[in-house]
């Protein structure tokens, strides 16, 4: 079950994979009919920020959003542990979506496993600066 299902939206017929077990146990819906977040036709920002684990080690967590990084909804104490490293403005949705499933294939070796103290999920979260972009 942890694996893609492919799946085509009744509403808008937009198709994508998502993880069964996300299908399932998140009752999951259609990005593109999502209220909020990543939109495959619209300009989107692949964003990339610098974690600091509880730990103090760095973390470095990727993403895809259809909004501005300013409306993402993280909490205080999620932010005071976290600083943008860089964002790119992508013309599509699916074009960011492209870079950013390409970042996590090439350094799927790097994913970080484990608890990291955030709020939010860290399925794009790596050990260590995979795109060399961190100048600290």
């Amino acid at each position: 079950m942890n694996k893609p299902v492919p799946v085509r939206c009744l509403l808008c017929s937009y198709e994508w994979a998502p993880l069964g077990t996300n299908l399932y146990h998140q009752e999951s819906g259609c990005p593109c009919c999502a209220p909020n977040g990543w939109r495959p036709d619209r300009p989107t920002v692949f964003y990339y920020f610098r974690l600091r684990h509880e730990t103090g080690r760095k973390l470095y967590k990727i993403g895809i959003t259809s909004k501005s990084l300013l409306e993402r909804r993280y909490y205080p104490s999620d932010r005071e542990r976290m600083a943008l490293v860089r964002s790119a403005q992508y013309a599509t949705g699916r074009e960011a979506r492209a870079f950013e499933t390409f970042v996590k294939r090439k350094y799927r070796r790097y994913l970080y496993a484990g608890e990291t103290g955030f709020t939010f999920k860290c399925s794009e979260v790596f050990v260590r600066d995979v795109l060399g972009w961190d100048q600290r």
